[in-house]
């Protein structure tokens, strides 16, 4: 019950820089737990849309013409080869192609715009729901990136002018592309109808082909690649293994989790700053109390502990707050990931590594905590009980001969106004404690300044 007293007493007295102590480690919290969540839902997501498109272990790209027979040859002769296929794809330029939503064609896009047909066997151009696509005549599929950077939705329609052809298809479904799904790879794939494609044919001669590989074993990429460039066989173009398309895939949204974690460590540091700042002062304030308790025989590890179940309290609510904030916004917070990967399934183990981060927040609140509190041990019951109201001790009781009033004397204010130069007096007296102050500010900017770059990049 006096622990409690106590307890509630201080928070009364410091309910401001307690509730700034409590947002901080809760904003830690929440930005650590959505942080990993990110990290766990890119990983399922992406071995959910790998697995659902059948991803080739190896692709090597080519542009012109080929002898396919002879890559199939090579194929069937090379033990490594569980399944073989040729995609060809039909080049179009921006130029011959627009959405009629938008108000202008794509002349101007960075993107390398490439009409396919539906592949049989692996590599499969995926539904929203993950699902192999299939498109009717007159209908395509659109990959997600223009659904969000042209703001088009199904029902709209695409149009490709090309000398006497003019060709409006109908976007009835966007289309995940495993290959090609992210916005930083610069080449995407329609998907169009055989009978469709056959009409393209017709009309648009550039070509460009896929030469897709699914391996025995995917441990030896390597050794299949250098099989294949020694082969002599097409490869006008690049080759893409199955782990540098994982690795593309996850780039964007691995990104983001990892400034988001980065903004949680520097919160972090913010709240362990405020902390420290808070608690000197704390000490400061209650210097005669310590002496007190002292004095009539409580062990500093008992001093320390009161202290510490205070931040302890204020620790895991705000870290519990910050867990279930990011429990129930997690989906509005992975609206990227989710739009070009898909959901899947969530295991315990998306419940559980999220609380296991926002727990490591509570863990260096309270490590630095009782880092802090080790100055109990230092105060004197003796020195303690002889300071004023105010915590101040007689230079003479702490044995150091003349005050430290010898930095900075008073007489040499003539050039600056008297407040002034007492308040610059009290900072240099106690610059370890304001020092924090500057941190404080340095890192609320560098937050502030990290997502604005990021943005622009």
């Amino acid at each position: 019950m006096i622990l409690l007293r106590i307890l509630t007493k201080d928070f009364i007295k410091k309910k401001g820089i307690m509730l700034i102590v409590f947002t901080f480690i809760m904003l830690s919290a929440f930005l650590m737990s959505v942080g990993s969540n990110l990290i766990v839902e890119l990983n399922n997501s992406l071995d959910a849309l790998f697995t659902a498109a059948r991803v080739p272990h190896f692709v090597q790209m080519h542009a012109g013409s080929l002898d396919s027979q002879e890559i199939e040859q090579w194929a069937d002769r090379n033990p490594l080869v569980e399944k073989y296929q040729l995609v060809e794809m039909i080049t179009i330029d921006g130029s011959a192609l627009a959405f009629e939503a938008s108000e202008s064609n794509e002349e101007n896009s960075v993107m390398d715009i490439s009409f396919v047909r539906q592949n049989a066997e692996f590599d499969y151009l995926l539904d929203m729901n993950n699902q192999p696509l299939q498109v009717a005549r007159g209908e395509i599929g659109v990959p997600i990136y223009y659904r969000q950077n042209r703001n088009i939705e199904t029902g709209d329609s695409l149009i490709i002018k090309n000398g006497s052809l003019e060709q409006r298809f109908v976007i009835t479904h966007f289309l995940r592309d495993a290959q090609m799904n992210p916005s930083i790879i610069h080449s995407k794939r329609f998907l169009v109808h055989p009978a469709d494609y056959r009409m393209l044919q017709d009309h648009f001669t550039e070509r460009e082909h896929l030469i897709e590989f699914m391996l025995t074993d995917s441990e030896r990429i390597d050794e299949f690649s250098k099989a294949y460039q020694a082969s002599g066989l097409p490869k006008t173009g690049p080759a893409v293994d199955y782990r540098l398309f994982k690795t593309l895939n996850a780039l964007t949204d691995g990104i983001v989790a990892a400034v988001v974690i980065l903004l949680s460590l520097l919160i972090m540091i913010i709240a362990l700053l405020c902390l420290r700042f808070t608690l000197l002062a704390t000490l400061e304030d209650d210097y005669r109390e310590i002496g007190v308790m002292k004095a009539v025989g409580m062990q500093p590890a008992d001093i320390q502990r009161i202290y510490l179940s205070k931040y302890l309290a204020v620790g895991a609510l705000a870290v519990l707050t910050g867990y279930l904030a990011a429990h129930y916004l997690y989906r509005y917070l992975n609206g990227d990931l989710l739009l070009y990967l898909g959901g899947a399934s969530r295991s315990l183990l998306q419940h559980l590594i999220p609380l296991g981060a926002a727990a490591i927040t509570l863990l260096i609140v309270l490590a630095s905590t009782a880092l802090i509190l080790r100055r109990v041990r230092r105060i004197s019951a003796v020195q303690a009980l002889r300071a004023d109201v105010n915590g101040n001790i007689d230079s003479r009781s702490r044995g150091r001969g003349k005050p430290s009033s010898r930095l900075m004397p008073l007489e040499k204010s003539r050039l600056l106004n008297v407040n002034v130069f007492l308040g610059m007096r009290d900072v240099l007296h106690r610059f370890r404690m304001f020092a924090l102050l500057g941190f404080i500010f340095f890192f609320c900017t560098f937050i502030i300044i990290l997502p604005v770059h990021f943005l622009g990049t």
